[in-house]
């Protein structure tokens, strides 16, 4: 849980879940993050399909959150439907599809350029990982 606080005090994107503060007592950590209305994967099974439109919203806003993740050595490593959250967007009040992608528990920043510093093992939620 140390690890996705310190990256998450560390980012600052509009397609990223902000940390609004950190509270600890001796047994428990608790996180207090931006206030999201739901998920994708729940607005998915209500009404699917989404269009072509949508679609590449969600995507565009999804692949820009992704790079900056990764300009900083970031990976995220369990990116699903479930961790994108849906908000609204502070510039456009009707925008029903501005995500905020989130959970960074499996996340790692990598050490660095080369060989040495590739993933070698694999983490992620079970039932998306192929072998």
């Amino acid at each position: 849980m140390y690890s996705e606080i310190k990256i998450l005090k560390s980012v600052d994107h509009p397609h990223i879940i902000h940390l609004e503060r950190v509270y600890e007592s001796p047994r428990k950590i608790y996180m207090v993050l931006e206030r999201c209305l739901d998920n994708l994967f729940a607005i998915y099974k209500l009404r699917k399909p989404f269009t072509e439109r949508i679609s590449r919203k969600i995507i565009k806003q999804l692949v820009s959150a992704v790079h900056y993740l990764h300009k900083y050595d970031i990976v995220h490593r369990d990116i699903k439907m479930e961790n994108i959250l849906l908000t609204k967007n502070p510039d456009d009040l009707t925008d029903d599809f501005f995500i905020k992608l989130s959970d960074f528990g499996l996340s790692i920043v990598k050490t660095g350029p080369g060989i040495e510093s590739m993933l070698k093992e694999y983490c992620g939620t079970v039932i998306y990982m192929r072998t």
